[in-house]
């Protein structure tokens, strides 16, 4: 059999083609699948440009919907249970090194298949479309509230409800995520552990300050300047090993300690409000950046606390990828990415709860039972209607629903 091979050359994640050998093979049997961190790779079929990369994950971050385990869930279902851009394994391993770094993996996630279709540029390009829409609603979002914050009657009950609906989301991703990453009986015992463990560190520690301390009333003299509000960001950013629910008290302890900007309460309304917008949790800093500086301060908080998601990809895509691929880590990044699992099932659950027992007084206006029918109605609607704007119904649906109640009751 006649055969043409094209050889290639990497560089800065792309391929160039380096020469062409011709030659005769004898063919017995198809070519096996091997090598899951290369048999599977994009490259291999067609590099995309930035600007197809750009929108591609534009429309992602129009449709993330329901925080980190959503997010993961709907880039694992397209890119690589649909579009196969690269292999079930990979992409296990992938997730468990960026799970251990710091921030939002989501987002960190989106850089590395931006890289492995575009190189850097790739990488900027899929990382900016995936924050973009969420920025841009925080950034409106907090606008509004500065603006119309005498208004907030019917704006809580309409976040409990979208809480409500988009717990479901969540918990079945969640399960998705879960089904996915424990396939032996080993890695399905790591990630029970760690989402039992995850249940009772929660339950059977004190409560945090940011539940405990008291509501306070005070304003700075002096606000804020970009600067110290893009390290702040920044700082935010790089210690949020876990996710971003553990910049939370780093920025709190910043915005509304002794020398901060804004109310326990603003702060509060700042991790409602991202919680239900189609973007990282970590966007909650565009609005507090808001509060302390403006527009400039906005800006200066989300560029510092997304900075790190950014760098991890750009400056260590080729040692992250040799770690992937060494055979003898396989085991230990498996171990890695079911504890991952374990960890997002068990914040889906405490999320769910949160979500089905809302503590704000604000919310009493919303029928009792009604959080749970919205739950119930997004997690169905969740499983049975598996298309690309599922989400943005069930937000929208929700959160007319929880503003008609709030006028009824």
């Amino acid at each position: 059999m006649f055969v043409r091979i094209r050889l290639y050359t990497t560089s800065q994640g792309s391929l160039k083609p380096k020469a062409k050998v011709r030659g005769y093979c004898h063919t017995h049997a198809p070519m096996q699948n091997t090598d899951d961190a290369t048999s599977t790779s994009p490259l291999a079929i067609e590099p995309l440009p930035a600007h197809r990369i750009f929108t591609r994950f534009l429309g992602f971050g129009a449709r993330a919907f329901g925080g980190p385990t959503a997010q993961i869930a709907l880039l694992h279902e397209e890119l690589v249970t649909q579009d196969r851009w690269v292999s079930e394994e990979r992409f296990r391993r992938a997730l468990a090194v960026y799970q251990a770094l710091p921030g939002p993996e989501a987002h960190e996630l989106c850089c590395w298949f931006g890289m492995l279709r575009g190189g850097r540029l790739g990488a900027i390009a899929a990382g900016a479309g995936f924050m973009l829409p969420g920025v841009a609603l925080m950034l409106i979002a907090s606008v509004l509230y500065t603006q119309f914050h005498d208004t907030q009657g019917f704006m809580q009950p309409m976040l409990v409800a979208v809480q409500a609906a988009i717990a479901g989301v969540i918990l079945r991703a969640a399960w998705l995520i879960f089904r996915r990453m424990t396939r032996t009986r080993v890695t399905l015992c790591i990630a029970i552990v760690a989402c039992v463990s995850m249940l009772a560190l929660h339950f059977f520690t004190p409560a945090s300050a940011l539940e405990s301390e008291t509501v306070g009333a005070r304003i700075p003299t002096i606000p804020p300047q970009a600067l110290a509000l893009f390290r702040d960001g920044l700082w935010g950013g790089l210690t949020s090993f876990g996710g971003a629910y553990v910049a939370i008290p780093v920025l709190e302890a910043t915005s509304t300690g002794p020398h901060g900007w804004m109310q326990h309460t603003q702060f509060l309304d700042a991790i409602a409000i991202a919680s239900v917008l189609p973007a990282p949790l970590v966007v909650f800093a565009t609005f507090v950046g808001y509060i302390g500086g403006g527009w400039s301060g906005a800006l200066a908080m989300t560029a510092g606390i997304f900075l790190p998601a950014f760098s991890f990809t750009l400056i260590g895509h080729n040692f992250f990828e040799r770690v992937i691929q060494m055979p003898r880590l396989h085991a230990l990044l498996d171990g890695v990415a079911a504890i991952a699992s374990g960890v997002v099932c068990a914040t889906a659950i405490l999320l769910t709860l949160a979500a089905l027992q809302p503590a704000s007084t604000s919310a009493a206006s919303l029928h009792s039972t009604l959080p749970f029918a919205l739950f119930l109605g997004g997690l169905l609607i969740a499983t049975l209607y598996r298309r690309i704007w599922t989400s943005v119904l069930i937000v929208a649906t929700a959160a007319l629903i929880g503003v008609l109640s709030s006028l009824a009751f």
